[in-house]
């Protein structure tokens, strides 16, 4: 097989190493070798184009974590369409938001998410009926184009619907998809243009959605690699939600690279232990909180094991020192949906030598401290502000993209610095500093502090308006076991010998976990509403 070179990701892997393994599904036992994928990927191709899916076309993916979602991603790259990933748990109505915010004009679903599509676009998912008819729905066999090439419904009832539906429209309607052979629906892929619209996980107001190009997710790819040292026999857990980046972005580096992807339909703690210690995984990623689970499960790294990439938040210092005494390969790291993920990772001796550092920029990233609109130099806070091929090319919202974009690159928002070797330290976002008494408080200090005490195992630190302080700052604590009066007491003359006065929560809220976004963040917002009640 000849391939141009800017062919989709898994079009150029399948022809320099086809017959290495691509796909291990650890629930179902699945094997695919890249020549099997891309035959799958090829098929599915084939139902997108009788579909009437075009490179205008953008495509939500309304599937389970899994071989559903690889296989349709590769496949919409197939006819140069872009995929929205759309969480399938979320309530239909914020399904149906994100579709319409996203322009889609097909969707693909299988039937473990019927019944959200139907919900969400007023299809019945029984008949496949819609009132409103206004772009195509795809319902994928569970089995993902079984062998026997079973379909929903017959060719003549789909192509009679296709010709009805106009394009472009806000909600999609149901046009089942049908087997039409073995020959390529291929069309040229352009790197350039956008490839993805991925939603953020939406921790400071409603989720965004993220235009990404080809060319900015091979980018991430290829410094992702270049920083982790990547080799062709690795293989990577992939238990992340794929609506999200961090579970999305092992789909491409995978292909890119040639490895093999593992697949885990979720994370739970004791299963994923099992997994590590069964297959042949050399790395994956996860957030804090499933990493401290992890070890509560009694888990142990197998000697394979290189990598751990802990990103999704702050991963709490004391966290980081039971990894290093366990042996655990942590490698922290620091990105967003609009970077393609990676911005910055510090490798495991790294992360030892630096404590709290999130490591040296990627290849090809450049990060910037600004301050007051004015770069700064080593050692002084600022937000950080991106550049660089991995960068997105805005919001879908004109507007924000605007708001976003500044002479020094993409503005995240987020608080940081760096050391004079460029290692970068983030310390929070930039509207959650709280100021209390005129006095700046950064959360993340705060929360290591009060993780730090034996009985905590988790906490959050927001800041609440106060008549007299403007602001005070209010912990939300998950005990590691019995917390009782004495035990309160003890934590807090713990924070007094740790914190300055400004620092020191002026309230505690214990709870029996954090809330958290789809993607694992802490849902700040909802922690806030504890202490305004």
């Amino acid at each position: 097989m000849t391939v141009d070179a800017d062919a989709p990701p898994l079009r150029r892997r399948t022809a320099a190493t086809p017959d290495r393994e691509a796909i291990v599904d650890t629930d179902t036992g699945v094997r695919l070798s890249y020549r099997e994928l891309m035959s799958r990927v090829m098929r599915l191709t084939n139902r997108l184009a009788v579909s009437g899916v075009t490179a205008d076309d953008r495509v939500g993916l309304v599937l389970p974590h899994g071989l559903p979602v690889v296989q349709s991603v590769h496949a919409v790259f197939e006819r140069g369409g872009t995929v929205v990933p759309v969480d399938p748990t979320a309530p239909p109505q914020m399904v149906r938001r994100q579709l319409e915010h996203a322009r889609v004009t097909a969707v693909l679903y299988t039937d473990t998410t019927a019944a959200t599509v139907a919900a969400a676009v007023s299809v019945d998912a029984e008949t496949n009926a819609n009132k409103d008819r206004c772009a195509v729905t795809i319902r994928l066999p569970s089995s993902l184009v079984p062998e026997d090439g079973t379909q929903t419904l017959d060719q003549d009832h789909h192509q009679r619907s296709a010709q009805t539906v106009p394009r472009r429209a806000t909600a999609p309607v149901p046009v089942p998809a049908t087997e039409v052979g073995t020959e390529t629906a291929s069309v040229p892929w352009r790197p350039d243009r956008e490839a993805v619209v991925m939603f953020t996980a939406g921790t400071t107001g409603r989720p965004a959605g993220v235009r990404l190009t080809g060319r900015a997710l091979r980018a991430s790819a290829e410094a992702s690699a270049c920083r982790l040292g990547t080799m062709p026999a690795d293989g990577w857990l992939d238990c992340l939600p794929m609506f999200h980046m961090g579970g999305f972005a092992p789909i491409i580096r995978t292909a890119h690279n040639g490895t093999t992807l593992y697949l885990q339909q979720s994370f739970d703690a004791d299963t994923t232990a099992t997994v590590l210690r069964t297959h042949e995984i050399t790395g994956l990623s996860v957030v804090p909180t499933m990493l401290d689970r992890l070890f509560a499960s009694g888990w142990t790294p197998p000697d394979r094991l290189r990598t751990v990439l802990t990103g999704g938040a702050p991963a709490p210092v004391e966290l980081l020192d039971r990894a290093r005494e366990r042996g655990v390969p942590v490698a922290p790291t620091y990105g967003l949906t609009e970077t393609a993920s990676q911005v910055a990772t510090a490798t495991p001796a790294q992360a030892v030598g630096r404590p709290g550092t999130v490591g040296q920029p990627l290849v090809g990233v450049r990060v910037t401290i600004v301050d007051e609109g004015t770069p700064v130099g080593p050692d002084t806070s600022g937000e950080i502000v991106v550049s660089g091929p991995t960068v997105a090319n805005g919001y879908i919202d004109s507007s924000r993209t605007e708001a976003a974009m500044g002479p020094y690159g993409f503005r995240t928002g987020d608080r940081g610095y760096r050391d004079e070797d460029g290692y970068l330290w983030v310390t929070g976002r930039l509207d959650d500093q709280i100021t209390t008494g005129g006095m700046a408080v950064a959360p993340a200090v705060v929360v290591d502090a009060v993780c730090a005490h034996p009985a905590v195992e988790a906490a959050a630190v927001v800041g609440v308006t106060d008549q007299t302080w403007g602001e005070r700052v209010c912990a939300a604590v998950v005990p590691a076991g019995p917390f009782d009066r004495e035990t309160r007491e003890t934590l807090k003359q713990h924070c007094r010998d740790r914190l300055a006065a400004h620092e020191r929560p002026k309230q505690y809220q214990f709870v029996e976990q954090l809330p958290r976004t789809a993607s694992g963040t802490v849902d700040r917002a909802a922690v806030r509403g504890w202490f305004d009640e």
